[in-house]
C-alpha cells in the first residue's frame, strides 16, 4: 500500500515543477487505483489541503504582482505629470531633467539591481568559493534593498513578487520566500549600519561575518554611499 506521505510527496513535486493541472491528473489517477484502500481518505484530504494551500499562494502572488504593477503604473504617471509640468520639450536639453535630482542616490532600477546581484554571486572568497551560496544569504539583498526604501521592512510578498518578475531566473535559484521572512527572526532584521554580532543569537561567528560581507558588498556595487 502507498503510504500518505509518498503520495503527498509526489503530488508536491509535480506541484512544484509542472503546476497544479498536472498534478491533479495525477492524484486522479492514483485515486482510481487506491480510492477503496484503507486509509486512503486521510490521504486524500492532505493532497486536497496542498491543493487549496498551493492556489492560496498563487492567488497572493498574482494579488502582489498586480499591487507592484499599479505602483509602477502610478510611478510613471507621476514621471509622466512631471515632465509635462516641465514643458514637454523634446530636445537634447531634456535629457538632463531625466537624470536623478540628487546624484548622491543609488539607482535602484530593475536593471541596474539585476546588474549588481549577478555581480555579487560572482564574488568570491579568498579560498576561491561563492561567496553567496546559501538561501539565507537572499536575507542581505532584501536587508540592503529595504534599508534603501525600495521595499517596507515587512514587504515580504511585494519582495517575492519584484524577484518573480524582475530578477532573472538563474539568479533566482537559490530564492524563497519563506528563507526572506525569516529574516523576523534573526539579528539581521535591524537596518544595516545597526549589524552587530550576538554569540547569544548565532553560536558562529563565520555565517554573521559572511552575511555582512554579501550586504556591504551589495551596497558598494549598488554605490548606496550613506
Amino acid at each position: 500500500m502507498i503510504t500518505q506521505d509518498t503520495v503527498v510527496s509526489i503530488i508536491a513535486r509535480k506541484l512544484l515543477v509542472y503546476g497544479i493541472e498536472a498534478a491533479q491528473r495525477d492524484f486522479e489517477a492514483l485515486n482510481a487505483i487506491f480510492s477503496s484502500q484503507p486509509g486512503w481518505a486521510e490521504t486524500k484530504a492532505a493532497v486536497e489541503e496542498l491543493f487549496i494551500a498551493y492556489r492560496r499562494e498563487q492567488s497572493q502572488k498574482a494579488a502582489a504582482r498586480e499591487i507592484e504593477m499599479t505602483r509602477q503604473l502610478q510611478y510613471g504617471i507621476l514621471e509622466l505629470g512631471q515632465l509635462l509640468r516641465d514643458g514637454g520639450k523634446n530636445d537634447g536639453s531634456q535629457e538632463a531633467s531625466k537624470a536623478p535630482s540628487d546624484p548622491s542616490r543609488p539607482d535602484l532600477s530593475d536593471g541596474n539591481i539585476g546588474r549588481c546581484l549577478r555581480l555579487l554571486m560572482e564574488e568570491r572568497t579568498d579560498k576561491g568559493d561563492p561567496l553567496f551560496y546559501r538561501k539565507s544569504h537572499w536575507q542581505a539583498v532584501f536587508r540592503v534593498l529595504s534599508d534603501a526604501g525600495k521595499f517596507a521592512d515587512d514587504d515580504f510578498d511585494g519582495f517575492d513578487s519584484w524577484v518573480d518578475r524582475a530578477v532573472p531566473p538563474d539568479l533566482r535559484r537559490l530564492y524563497t520566500k519563506q528563507s526572506v521572512k525569516n529574516i523576523s527572526q534573526t539579528l539581521f532584521n535591524k537596518p544595516f549600519k545597526r549589524w552587530t554580532y550576538d554569540p547569544k543569537l548565532m553560536k558562529k561567528r563565520e555565517p554573521y561575518d559572511r552575511m555582512e560581507r554579501i550586504a556591504a558588498r551589495f551596497r558598494e556595487l549598488l554605490d548606496i554611499q550613506e
